[in-house]
């Protein structure tokens, strides 16, 4: 390979900073999915509609803030406001560790929707932006950024049940 195609090579590191961070994101976002609504209901006594309201929220949150989260990565950078948005899933992540109820419950699973929004957008356009730059880089980005999403939401997922079985037993 010559010294040319280096310089114009992206660094292997943003890859794995956009891929990575996007992978272990979800993977934090997704594994406590399966194991709310048994808790809510048996530890904190909720409602069907306090269940599906935790549940939904972090959804719909991020569903509204994305173009805010689109909107800050076009003017601040799109590696700034996905490390931002994953600084907000590891506080949220953290913040479960804490007996906040059903109301703090509901809390933590809005900020975890702006955190989302914030990692997946910013994720998003910046891994698009690999492939606009005219630098040499082998795989398609965007692409790829969507199997690390599905991945890390399959992972999550079986994470989840393994840990609702480990714990049942």
């Amino acid at each position: 390979m010559s010294a040319t195609a280096k310089e114009g090579a992206i660094p292997r590191l943003h890859l794995i900073g956009v891929f990575g961070g996007l992978f272990f994101g979800y993977l934090g976002l997704v594994a406590v999915i399966p194991v709310l609504p048994a808790f809510l209901r048996q530890h904190l006594g909720a409602a069907n509609f306090a269940v599906g309201l935790v549940i939904t929220i972090t959804g719909l949150t991020a569903l509204v803030t994305r173009p805010l989260a689109g909107n800050l990565a076009d003017r601040h950078g799109y590696r700034q406001v996905m490390q931002l948005g994953a600084l907000i899933v590891a506080a949220g992540g953290a913040l479960y560790f804490i007996p906040l109820g059903v109301a703090g419950l509901i809390a933590v699973r809005l900020m975890l929707g702006v955190g989302e929004a914030a990692l997946f957008t910013a994720g998003a356009a910046w891994s698009d932006d690999f492939e606009n730059t005219g630098l040499e880089i082998n795989i398609p980005a965007s692409g790829t950024y969507c199997v690390y999403f599905i991945a890390a939401s399959g992972a999550g997922s079986g994470c989840s049940a393994r840990c609702i079985l480990w714990f049942a037993e």
